[in-house]
């Protein structure tokens, strides 16, 4: 079966990151939300992709020189705030699983100390940063990780015995044939990011990918009915 990812939520329907696109995602049936965190100045994981507010917030500046009051009082869109991680994962606990993407410097030791505490089993951090997740894994090694990658290198399993990780998380437009097998030989999961194509959804589906991440998760729901349809389980 083939996970349903929420990039951000529901990213096209709802402000980004917030705890309305990922409330939608969850009553959508999405199996999984995607989120992005930085520290604020007093060291608290928030829930935003950019390390400034500009672009998503009506506010200016980098999230690093603000603290988490001066950052929840800015709009991120329809009225909502920038969530802290603790309020998203309240939001998702025993509804959806989620990937929380480290971007900021830092990120890995608190929100990975999160959520130990939490005891959870149903979220995986993701990183560009294979270096931090390596650490991650050092320090906690029951938290599942899965290393980001924006094309393939020539070992991608080279990848996956230095940072620890039970998952690549690849760009879509980069996933081939080649690197489905090989992922499917070594009990390694494969999740493309971040499609919004009905056609590439069905490409991936056929490769027998194990979760696409999209901005639109309903419409992965409606392809993925589709091919049961026409072609049995995916």
């Amino acid at each position: 079966m083939i996970e349903i990812v929420g990039h951000r939520g529901v990213a096209k329907y709802e402000p980004e990151n917030t705890l309305r696109s990922f409330d939608k995602a969850i009553k959508l049936g999405t199996d999984t939300i995607e989120l992005d965190v930085h520290l604020t100045r007093d060291g608290k994981p928030v829930v935003i992709h950019d390390n400034t507010v500009d672009r998503t917030t009506n506010g200016k500046g980098y999230v690093k020189d603000m603290d988490l009051y001066e950052i929840r009082r800015l709009d991120a869109g329809k009225g909502e705030r920038i969530p802290a991680l603790e309020e998203v994962l309240d939001l998702a606990r025993g509804k959806a699983a989620i990937q929380i993407e480290l971007k900021g410097l830092g990120t890995g030791p608190p929100v990975a100390e999160l959520i130990n505490k939490q005891n959870t089993s149903d979220i995986c951090i993701i990183s560009f940063a294979h270096g931090m997740l390596a650490e991650v894994k050092k320090a906690f090694p029951k938290i599942r990780t899965g290393a980001l990658l924006s094309h393939l290198p020539s070992n991608p399993l080279a990848i996956i015995r230095y940072t620890g990780a039970e998952m690549l998380s690849v760009n879509h437009s980069v996933i081939n044939k080649r690197i489905a097998i090989l992922m499917q030989k070594h009990g390694k999961r494969l999740c493309a990011w971040t499609v919004n194509e009905p056609a590439e959804m069905r490409r991936l589906m056929r490769l027998r990918v194990n979760a696409i991440v999209s901005d639109a998760p309903d419409l992965v729901m409606k392809e993925l009915h589709r091919g049961k349809q026409h072609y049995g389980s995916f």
